[in-house]
């Protein structure tokens, strides 16, 4: 939303509004698996410092342009580009965090606040957003937008490494093993 309202704001229409959509959107495939290779081989934690840190200043570079009246269509589509391609690596990234910090009913809860919080984030976060962008302005609420990655970036700092990956017990993943037979058999037997 964000972006699409920068680009209106800049005298933009249909066409540079769907051409924005293209520059978002294609990195995402390429983003996402290049991503989850990063977040397997290295700490997760690590891997969503830099995101976070990349994509605050991708955010921040839109703010200052508009403020010299320097902001473009092109800076627009290359940040939404950049944005994009980055965009999978905190979707994923969060989710591997928790394993190594929770066992049990603790991650169980974890995921599901995990995923209800991610959840209303999509849907409220449009409306305020939308809500800020009429009254301040696209420009001003990208300087929200990018402190958000920095105060991220700073929590994940003040975590300091994570714990390795606790490995399942060879009891968890037999039973583990055993539904899932069970969920293949269920399937492929004839009816």
């Amino acid at each position: 939303m964000l972006f699409r309202s920068l680009v209106l704001e800049r005298g933009g229409g249909a066409a540079e509004v769907g051409w924005l959509g293209a520059a978002f959107s294609a990195p995402v495939v390429i983003g996402g698996l290049v991503g989850g290779i990063f977040l397997d081989r290295f700490e997760p934690r690590k891997v969503l410092i830099v995101d976070n840190a990349i994509r605050g200043l991708v955010m921040a570079s839109i703010p200052v342009a508009a403020a010299f009246d320097a902001l473009t269509m092109a800076h627009l589509f290359v940040a939404a580009g950049a944005y994009g391609l980055l965009y999978m690596v905190s979707g994923a990234g969060l989710p591997t965090i928790l394993p190594r910090l929770l066992a049990g009913e603790e991650l169980v809860t974890a995921n599901a606040m995990e995923s209800i919080t991610w959840n209303l984030g999509g849907v409220g976060g449009p409306v305020l957003a939308g809500l800020l962008i009429a009254v301040l302005g696209a420009p001003a609420v990208v300087v929200f937008d990018a402190l958000s990655y920095g105060v991220f970036v700073a929590c994940l700092l003040a975590m300091g490494p994570l714990p390795p990956l606790r490995r399942r017990s060879e009891e968890h993943t037999s039973e583990l093993q055993s539904h899932l037979n069970l969920v293949c058999r269920l399937l492929l037997e004839k009816k």
